[in-house]
């Protein structure tokens, strides 16, 4: 999966778990292959997007799977 930008932690979790919803994406059959990572930032006062070295762990996949 591409990159995505969200505006918090808490709305690339929701849209992860909208993607779990779908039973015809890899997301939800595999959910143990992908891991929800924070890979930059957006400088609004410079205007410009800051890399989070090294990336920030927010969630592993299969943790938001619901039966």
């Amino acid at each position: 999966m591409q990159p995505f930008v969200e505006l918090t932690d808490g709305t690339a979790t929701r849209q992860c778990m909208d993607l779990l919803k779908n039973p015809n994406t890899p997301f939800s059959k595999f959910p143990e292959d992908f891991t929800l990572m924070r890979i930059g930032s957006w400088d609004e006062l410079k205007g410009e997007p800051k890399a989070e070295i090294p990336p920030e762990f927010i969630v592993e996949l299969e943790n938001l799977k619901q039966e």
